[in-house]
């Protein structure tokens, strides 16, 4: 039973990994070996600008999907305390 659930996770997680754009942010790094840390490649205005709209654009996303989660737990809990308000009476 426990192989079955972390074969479970393991596949959970590497759909989330699949989703993340990591990949593009670690074109825009490159390792100076001198100095011993990475550095970012020079991007032109126009790109830069078109990156940061897309980063603020998934904020914001996320913000909503994150503000609609508590509205559903809400409802979710409003909903219980009525059912058990109905059914016993408390």
């Amino acid at each position: 039973m426990a192989r079955l659930w972390a074969n479970l996770i393991l596949k959970v997680n590497r759909a989330q990994l699949r989703k993340r754009k990591v990949r593009k942010f670690k074109d825009m790094l490159s390792f100076d070996p001198t100095s011993g840390s990475p550095r970012y490649r020079e991007v032109p205005k126009e790109e830069l600008e078109q990156i940061k709209a897309e980063i603020r654009k998934e904020a914001s996303m996320e913000i909503r999907r994150e503000i609609l989660r508590y509205v559903w737990a809400a409802l979710a809990a409003l909903l219980i305390l009525l059912l058990f308000k109905a059914c016993f009476g408390l």
